[in-house]
């Protein structure tokens, strides 16, 4: 539950030749995977921004859930695996980090929260988490200059949009909308913007067990390393820093 607790854990291992991992079983998530690929090959050019989404309509906690004291709370919850496949996603320090923890209907642990991260490369990471938005949704977002990457749902449905041309230098052509007069952002021409599918991924949790048995018989390096683990508490440190004093902090790898 905390890095000082981790590092016990860690020094126990390596004392008794135990191998130490974490269940971050959400890296083999198919969603996550395919916007990873989106990534990984640079298909909407270069990326200025991720946001990753989660909202819910239960509101209550349930079971250890509810108990602060053994990691109640939803930053301990599923904030741990959204927060682990940016930092897998993107390979580059955290600079800097912003956040906002909530307990909305939920008095002793956090029902809510919002995560920026400012990478070195230059993206902006967004995490979001609320399981009383009363408006089910998983998404994901990546922005380019070539173009964006839109999934909607565990499922990994959605698509990657680009434009035919950019907005071109002319004489303001003002256009009539419900939301009044505007030069920018009016509805799009026709054909202007163009759709196409994502990449396709072969995935499954089932291949983290797989995994984790060759890598306990030896034959492949752990995937899910201890190093990685104490990065992430380290984020989750700042990110309760950063809600309790409502500033940005920098962070340093």
């Amino acid at each position: 539950m905390s890095v000082a607790e981790f590092d016990e854990m860690v020094k126990a291992c390596q004392e008794n030749g135990v191998l130490f991992t974490v269940h971050q079983q959400r890296r083999w998530d198919k969603d996550y995977r395919i916007m990873k690929e989106v990534y990984d090959q640079v298909m909407v050019g270069d990326m200025y921004l991720i946001k990753s989404q989660l909202y819910g309509v239960n509101g209550n906690m349930h079971d250890w859930h509810i108990y602060p004291e053994m990691g109640g709370g939803m930053l301990y919850d599923w904030g741990v695996h959204l927060i682990d496949q940016m930092l897998d996603m993107v390979k580059s320090q955290v600079v800097s980090l912003y956040a906002d923890v909530q307990n909305v209907i939920n008095e002793k642990v956090d029902d809510y929260f919002k995560i920026i991260m400012k990478f070195k490369n230059g993206i902006t990471a967004e995490i979001e988490l609320g399981t009383y938005y009363l408006t089910p949704k998983r998404s994901w977002f990546i922005g380019g200059n070539r173009g964006s990457a839109i999934i909607d749902g565990f499922g990994g449905e959605g698509k990657i949009v680009r434009t035919a041309h950019l907005l071109e230098n002319v004489p303001g052509k003002i256009t009539m909308t419900a939301a009044g007069p505007t030069r920018s952002f009016e509805p799009p021409e026709p054909g202007l913007l163009r759709e196409e599918a994502l990449p396709e991924v072969n995935v499954s949790h089932r291949n983290y067990f797989e995994h984790f048995l060759r890598a306990y018989n030896g034959e492949e390096e752990i995937i899910v390393k201890p190093e990685q683990v104490r990065r992430v508490l380290r984020v989750m440190d700042a990110v309760r820093e950063s809600a309790a004093t409502g500033k940005a902090i920098a962070f340093e790898e």
